[in-house]
């Protein structure tokens, strides 16, 4: 319980770090109460721009899976989904992530096919001037012969890589969405443990 907690205070720093990617300044990161959720926001000036407005919107694709449908009680996850659970929470309390724009995938919603169709819907959805953030929670898989990774849906078979996501396909949907910034995550290991 100690390193979970660690792990996923480890996790939140990082992407309170790595927001700055996504233009999400001061402005933007500021507590939902302090800026109402509003896009056009006043700054004080810096000497560059009395005013910010940040275009786009800010959307999440979140996906955590503690139960899987075709592993033994002794390959299912604990943590994965009150991770995932908790990034989500963040991204709408603290960085004003609208919820109408969170994509939440959990347990047996998350399979190969759902998420493969809300890849799609993000690429055909998102414009040059959102941002994008994934984060996957779940088990991975790493074949040592084809030296290909990927993650492991809810209805996925153990010996069976075609019922997998893997790392490639991942990619090229990544390209086919138009965001001016995607930040993933994938918090899996490949170990089988």
């Amino acid at each position: 319980m100690f390193f979970k907690k660690i792990f996923l205070t480890i996790i939140l720093l990082l992407i309170a770090s790595l927001l700055p990617l996504f233009q999400v300044n001061k402005a933007f990161a500021q507590p939902l109460e302090k800026n109402q959720g509003k896009r056009d926001l006043g700054i004080e000036a810096t000497g560059q721009s009395q005013d910010l407005t940040i275009e786009g919107d800010y959307w999440a694709l979140i996906i955590g899976i503690n139960e899987y449908a075709n592993l033994p009680v002794d390959k299912q996850l604990q943590a994965a989904r009150p991770d995932a659970n908790a990034i989500a929470d963040v991204l709408n309390k603290k960085y004003g992530f609208a919820k109408e724009r969170m994509v939440e995938l959990y347990d047996k919603q998350a399979t190969r096919s759902e998420i493969i169709k809300r890849l799609r819907i993000l690429a055909k959805t998102l414009g040059n001037k959102d941002n994008l953030m994934i984060y996957y929670a779940g088990h991975g898989e790493y074949d040592k012969e084809t030296q290909l990774g990927g993650w492991i849906p809810s209805d996925a078979v153990l010996d069976d890589p075609s019922t997998f996501i893997g790392n490639e396909e991942v990619r090229s949907y990544l390209k086919a969405i138009k965001a001016r910034h995607i930040y993933t995550i994938a918090d899996s290991c490949f170990s089988e443990s």
